[in-house]
């Protein structure tokens, strides 16, 4: 009798077990199956104007320094981390080189255009792009470009708050 309960016991156990790893599995194929459209990128656009209507701000960055490389770290108001990297290539081309690997593994790529600097020059190629969030580790939304041989990165769990950075420096 008490072996039967305990052999009850462990196949009620492992049914459990095995029933809670097939559902996680699901839930995570659906969650990482995201397919965003272009009506996604006005919508965000347009959220990112209304936050910065709004006040946003992108003040006080942390900062990472190191040899060809630099990170800024922002929190803005809503407690959301965007990250602006830049990294130097030893030419323009093998920063562009490395954009378009970067780009290699988006869920999808909204935009592809020239960058142009502030002077009206084009100094690169812009991309802005949206991976799964089971692809990185939380950052879903990037926009990329290249000015000359730096390659910039705006990092950000959506595209709203990346485009809205890209506003808030202009």
């Amino acid at each position: 009798m008490r072996m039967r309960r305990l052999s009850l016991r462990l196949v009620v156990a492992l049914v459990t077990f095995f029933l809670g790893v097939a559902i996680a599995s699901f839930w995570l194929a659906k969650r990482c199956s995201i397919q965003p459209t272009n009506a996604v990128l006005s919508d965000e656009m347009s959220a990112a104007h209304d936050l910065i209507r709004r006040g946003l701000e992108f003040k006080n960055p942390d900062f990472i320094d190191g040899p060809g490389f630099g990170e800024e770290f922002y929190e803005p108001i809503q407690h959301v981390d965007v990250s602006v990297i830049y990294e130097s290539y030893p030419s323009s081309d093998s920063a562009n080189s490395e954009l378009r690997a970067r780009v290699r593994g988006a869920v999808k790529v909204f935009e592809t255009s020239p960058y142009i600097d502030k002077k009206g020059q084009q100094v690169g190629e812009r991309v802005v792009a949206m991976f799964s969030p089971c692809r990185t580790s939380k950052r879903e939304a990037l926009i990329l470009w290249t000015q000359g041989d730096t390659l910039v990165t705006v990092e950000a769990p959506s595209l709203r708050y990346a485009f809205a950075y890209e506003l808030y420096r202009k």
